[in-house]
C-alpha cells in the first residue's frame, strides 16, 4: 500500500515511522519481528513483518510504546493479518 503511493501522495496520505504506520487515517499498521531458527547457528534469521490491526488494536499498542520492558509484559494477543508492506 504505501510502497505503491507515488512519493507526493506520501506526505499527505501516510504517517510512517520505523515500526508504525497510518494511511489515509483508515489503515493502521504494526511492524514485529518473527525470529526464525537455523540450523548449525546460534543466532536466528529475523524477518520483519508489517500486520494490519484495527485502530483500537494500534491506540492500544500505541499507548504502551514507549515503556521501558514493554516487550516482557503479557500481552494480550491481537487479531491481525500479515501485510506485504504498509
Amino acid at each position: 500500500m504505501y510502497a505503491s503511493m507515488k512519493r507526493e501522495e506520501r506526505d499527505t496520505r501516510a504517517l510512517i515511522g520505523s515500526d508504525q504506520c497510518v494511511i489515509d487515517e483508515q489503515w493502521f499498521f504494526l511492524r514485529g519481528c518473527l525470529e526464525v531458527p537455523i540450523l548449525g547457528s546460534e543466532e536466528p534469521f529475523v524477518w520483519g513483518l508489517w500486520v494490519s490491526v484495527k485502530e483500537e488494536v494500534y491506540d492500544e499498542v500505541s499507548d504502551c510504546w514507549t515503556l521501558e520492558g514493554r516487550e516482557k509484559l503479557q500481552a494480550r494477543q491481537f487479531p491481525n493479518g500479515l501485510s506485504r508492506n504498509p
